[in-house]
C-alpha cells in the first residue's frame, strides 16, 4: 500500500488556497498540474509501498508520539529548486520548531523500520502544482506580485496516516488512522 504521514488543513484555509489556484490558473494551463485543494496538505514523511502489517507497527509507535503543536502559518508562495525553474510551485510556512520536531520523531520511528530517511531537510510546504515544462512569465510575473502572501494559519489537531492510490485523473488519498495532538 502506498502512504504518507501528513497534517491536515482547516477547510477556510484550503478554500483560500482554492481561489489562489484559480487565480494561477488563469495566468498558465499548459504543462502544469495543479493540485485540488482538498489534497493539499503538509507531508511529514512519504512512506512509499508498504506492507500492511509494517503499516500496522509504525501506526502502535506513531500512536505513542506526544505532541503539542503550536499555531502555523502560511507564508510566501514559491518554487523548487527555485521560482524561474520551478518543478514545483509551494505556499511556504513560518518557522515552526514543534512542526520540525514531530517530524523528526517520526523520522526516527521510520526509520527502525527500514524505511529510509529523506535525502533533503524538511522544507516543511504546501505543494500546490506540478510543472511539466517550464512557468510561463504570466504566472511566474503573477507569483512575484505576492512573494509573502498568506492564507492564515491554525494550530493542528493532529497528524494522519494516508493511503495514496494514483490514476490517470490523479492521485486520491484515504486517511487510515489519525493520531491526535497530546502530551
Amino acid at each position: 500500500m502506498r502512504a504518507f504521514i501528513a497534517v491536515n488543513l482547516p477547510e477556510l484555509i484550503m478554500e483560500d488556497i482554492a481561489q489562489f489556484i484559480g487565480e494561477c490558473g488563469k495566468h498558465q494551463i499548459d504543462g502544469i498540474n495543479y493540485v485540488p485543494a482538498a489534497n493539499i496538505h503538509i507531508t511529514l514523511k512519504f512512506l512509499g509501498d508498504i506492507e500492511e502489517d509494517d503499516l500496522e507497527s509504525i501506526s502502535a509507535e506513531l500512536a505513542g508520539l506526544k505532541w503539542k503543536p503550536t499555531r502555523i502559518k502560511t507564508e510566501g508562495i514559491g518554487g523548487f529548486p527555485d521560482l524561474p525553474g520551478a518543478r514545483v510551485l509551494w505556499i511556504g510556512l513560518k518557522s515552526n520548531p514543534e512542526l520540525v520536531e514531530i517530524q523528526s520523531r517520526i523520522e526516527e520511528i521510520c526509520r527502525s523500520f527500514g524505511i529510509p530517511p529523506e535525502e533533503k531537510s524538511f522544507k516543511p510546504h504546501l505543494t500546490i502544482a506540478r510543472i511539466k515544462g517550464k512557468i510561463g512569465s504570466k504566472l511566474l510575473n503573477f507569483f512575484k506580485e505576492f512573494p509573502r502572501k498568506t492564507f492564515g494559519g491554525f494550530i493542528p489537531d493532529g497528524f494522519h496516516l494516508f493511503q495514496s492510490k494514483l490514476s490517470p485523473s490523479g492521485p486520491s488519498y484515504k486517511v487510515i488512522r489519525s493520531f491526535k495532538k497530546g502530551g
